[in-house]
């Protein structure tokens, strides 16, 4: 194999790994997205909940809910 035929042979590897690689980004990008709608969607219900209990709650008293996520700052109180 000629000098001129490797590089040939070895830029055709390296553009079919870049799809690759670019084709496994995006599959990775859309199932990150799917997991952050699926944590949205919880977090939505499982507020909601909270201000449901709260809102029947027989305490005359207003309540207050601190929620921390994590990789957040902590709540101070």
């Amino acid at each position: 194999m000629t000098p001129d035929q490797e590089a040939r042979h070895i830029m055709k590897k390296i553009r079919r790994h870049v799809r690759l690689m670019n084709r496994k980004w995006v599959e990775l990008n859309q199932h990150s997205n799917e997991w952050q709608h699926r944590l949205d969607a919880v977090l939505e219900v499982n507020l909601f909940t909270a201000v449901a209990v709260l809102s029947t709650s027989p305490s005359p008293r207003k309540k207050e809910i601190k929620v921390q996520v994590e990789g957040t700052e902590k709540i101070p109180g």
